[in-house]
């Protein structure tokens, strides 16, 4: 069983940093609720990268060089490039690192199209690099690390890349604005449609963003389920074993992540992506983000919904998706009202459920009471997760 783990900034860099002055990001690597810290050391590659918008292309940014502060004269001849080594060490500070850096370059080799004339734009990503390493085919840039022991998987990780927002670069001689903190990062998974024409033998991909907060957050952090399910359904289309769900509900979407996935992946007519008042604003950046936005923009409605309070009876949908929304057992009754409210308005209605046992003497109490309700359901492994398909006979 191979472990989720992400690179993760605690200080993204700021919006806007001077050509030759240093600044500073804060990071580490952690599981998906950030409380377990990666456990050994680590080469991490902090890359320089064309920033991708959602209303244009980016350009290409291999002029610009990037370099640790301090570096001396002779590294920094051999370091013409767009990429720093990182030394992650989870006994240095709990692992919390803190990196000086310096981008330069002319301004005038790359824009991305819309952006200041003065400024080029940029992403800085931290990601396990190396020819090596196994890539996963759905969480972009995604690499695996594999035990130093052949017959022990279970210390195997993933390790999971963050980017930056974009960041614009000035010359000292340029006037800009004022560069403020930020407190957002991105993920990016992939997504590969396959084509039915017979000639066609590579998919058309493309690449769903969704931005986090660096704040102790529970609806704006991407759970493990979350990657998960992408991965579930791309497989799932890839096996040709998905049945198509015209009307989609997802239940408590947190970043939308897996929402926003199956909105691509599945095609539905509509999706409704959820969540509790606090955490909607999250949901419909996300879906802002997408580039893709003329496919889906008709069919993604974003909506407040509290379990068991909001009035559902105009939803009649075939599909409900669920990940890792079983972490409180205090909220399984409304839940469990809100399901029971739709299968009324569609007896046929099923329930995609992706699920990560944290406490499970208390968490599985959700499958008992609604076992007692009439509920069936098929569970598959998808290690560290659990997949389920609920239905009510």
């Amino acid at each position: 069983m191979a472990n989720l783990f992400y690179t993760r900034y605690l200080k993204p860099p700021p919006t806007i940093v001077t050509a030759g002055k240093p600044f500073n990001i804060v990071w580490t690597v952690a599981n998906d609720l950030g409380e377990i810290s990666y456990w050994q050391p680590l080469t991490i590659c902090c890359r320089l990268i064309p920033a991708a918008t959602s209303s244009s292309s980016p350009k290409t940014a291999t002029h610009l060089t990037l370099q640790h502060h301090g570096s001396s004269p002779a590294s920094k001849k051999k370091s013409l490039c767009n990429m720093v080594e990182l030394q992650y060490d989870p006994v240095k500070g709990g692992g919390v690192m803190t990196t000086s850096l310096v981008v330069s370059g002319s301004s005038a080799g790359s824009r991305t199209v819309g952006s200041n004339s003065n400024s080029v734009t940029f992403q800085l990503v931290l990601e396990l690099a190396g020819s090596q390493y196994i890539e996963h085919p759905v969480w972009t840039r995604a690499r695996l690390l594999k035990s130093q022991y052949d017959d022990d998987d279970d210390d195997d990780a993933w390790v999971i890349p963050v980017f930056s927002l974009p960041v614009h670069l000035a010359t000292s001689s340029q006037q800009h604005g004022k560069s403020s903190s930020v407190r957002d990062y991105e993920r990016r998974v992939t997504i590969k449609n396959y084509s039915n024409d017979a000639n066609s033998t590579k998919p058309q991909q493309h690449i769903i963003r969704i931005h986090e907060d660096a704040s102790p957050s529970i609806g704006s952090h991407i759970w493990d389920c979350g990657m998960l399910m992408c991965q579930y359904l791309a497989e799932q289309q890839y096996q040709q074993q998905q049945p198509h769900f015209d009307r989609i509900l997802e239940l408590g979407s947190g970043t939308a992540i897996a929402g926003i996935y199956a909105a691509h992946m599945l095609n539905p007519s509509i999706i409704y992506l959820t969540d509790l008042d606090d955490t909607v604003p999250t949901v419909r950046h996300n879906v802002s983000l997408q580039q893709h936005k003329a496919q889906s923009e008709k069919s993604i409605v974003v909506e407040e919904l509290e379990w068991g309070q909001t009035d559902i009876s105009n939803k009649c949908v075939n599909l409900v998706l669920l990940t890792d929304v079983l972490y409180n057992p205090a909220f399984h009754d409304a839940l469990i009202d809100t399901l029971s409210k739709l299968v009324e308005t569609n007896p046929k209605l099923k329930v995609l459920l992706g699920y990560k046992p944290r406490d499970q003497g208390e968490e599985r109490t959700f499958f008992d009471k609604i076992g007692k309700l009439g509920w069936q359901w098929q569970m598959s492994l998808l290690p560290p997760a659990e997949i389920y398909w609920i239905s009510k006979q």
